[in-house]
C-alpha cells in the first residue's frame, strides 16, 4: 500500500536522524526519526514522516503527513501501529488530536501554509532580549481548536521565538517556547522546543539532536510502505 502523493524528480528536505519527546510532568521520552520537506514544486505543501525508535515497546510506530497550503483542503494522515501491523488513515477532524499523548497536536506537528490564517502585525516586543515582530494569527477553519495564536518572530531568522494558543473561548491554553536556535545550510533551526500546556498542567519537551537541509531525495520516502517497513534504514 503506498500514499497518493504525486511523485517527481525528488523533493528538497531537511533530514532529522533523531528527535527527542520529553514528557517532563511523566517522565516520559521518546525518540523519533524525522524527515521533512517543503515541496517546492507544490505550492509549498509539507511532507513530515516521523519513526519512533524509543521506547522499545513502541519502536516502529510513524505518521506520515501531508499537509496543503490550500486552506480549503484538508490535510492527509496516516498512522503505522505496529501491535496491528496496520496504516490507519486519521481523519481531518482529529488533527486537533495529541500526538501520542505529548502537548503536541497532529496540526502543531505539521507544516501551516501561510493561507490557512489571516495575520496581523501586532507591534515589535522584545523576548528575553531578542527583538520580535508580534504577529496574530486567526485559522481560517472555523473548526480549529484555537481562535487564535500570537507569534514572536525573529526578524532576520523568520521562526518563531514564542508562541500562545488561545482556545475558543478566548483563554491561553499552551505556550510553546524555542531555544538553540541554529543556522544549518542557510536555513535557521529550533533544536529545542518546549510546549507547557496550561490546561493538562503538563509540558513537553521536542529536542532536535542533528539535522540536515536542502539534500535532494527520491519521494517514494514518504509513503505508508516505507512507514510499515519502519522508515528508511
Amino acid at each position: 500500500m503506498t500514499t497518493p502523493v504525486s511523485h517527481g524528480l525528488g523533493t528538497f528536505f531537511h533530514s532529522i536522524p533523531e528527535t527527542v519527546f520529553s514528557d517532563l510532568f511523566a517522565g516520559d521520552r521518546r525518540r523519533f526519526h524525522r524527515h521533512r520537506a517543503n515541496r517546492r514544486r507544490y505550492k509549498s505543501d509539507c511532507l513530515l514522516e516521523e519513526i519512533l525508535r524509543n521506547p522499545a515497546e513502541q519502536r516502529g510506530t510513524g505518521l506520515l503527513m501531508l499537509t496543503y497550503s490550500d486552506p480549503k483542503k484538508d490535510d492527509d494522515r496516516w498512522l503505522y501501529l505496529p501491535a496491528l501491523k496496520k496504516v490507519r488513515r486519521i481523519a481531518g477532524e482529529s488533527k486537533n488530536e495529541y500526538f501520542m499523548g505529548t502537548d503536541f497536536t497532529y496540526d502543531d506537528m505539521g507544516g501551516r501554509g501561510i493561507d490557512q490564517d489571516t495575520h496581523k502585525l501586532l507591534g515589535e516586543e522584545t523576548i528575553d532580549g531578542v527583538k520580535c515582530y508580534k504577529i496574530e494569527s486567526i485559522p481560517v477553519d472555523k473548526n480549529d481548536m484555537y481562535s487564535k495564536k500570537i507569534g514572536w518572530v525573529i526578524p532576520d531568522k523568520w521562526v518563531h521565538l514564542k508562541v500562545d494558543f488561545y482556545d475558543r473561548k478566548g483563554q491561553l491554553i499552551k505556550t510553546l517556547k524555542a531555544e538553540d536556535i541554529r543556522n544549518v545550510s542557510g536555513v535557521w533551526m529550533q533544536f529545542n522546543l518546549e510546549m507547557t500546556n496550561f490546561s493538562a498542567n503538563h509540558k513537553t519537551v521536542l529536542k532536535i539532536i542533528e539535522a540536515k537541509n536542502d539534500v535532494l531525495i527520491d519521494d517514494q520516502i514518504f509513503t505508508t510502505s516505507v512507514l510499515e517497513r519502519g522508515g528508511v534504514k
